[in-house]
């Protein structure tokens, strides 16, 4: 049994996997860094307030629900 699992480990397909996956984590890395890091323009910014009425369907904290349609 030691015996596989040596041969396993020096083989071919124990490089192979770890280069793999050496390589998705930097690719991974990368599309993290260019695409999500940072905002298009930064000028173009939205109040926390506003994000939070829009998620969640309400007016803001005084809301009574009152102009809401009803759902079936």
């Amino acid at each position: 049994m030691k015996r596989l699992v040596g041969n396993w480990r020096d083989g071919a397909l124990w490089r192979d996997i770890l280069l793999v996956l050496l390589v998705k984590c930097v690719v991974l890395y990368l599309i993290g860094s260019l695409f999500f890091s940072h905002p298009l323009a930064r000028h173009m910014t939205v109040p926390v307030d506003l994000v939070g009425t829009h998620l969640t369907g309400t007016d803001g904290p005084d809301s009574t629900g009152e102009n809401h349609v009803a759902r079936p």
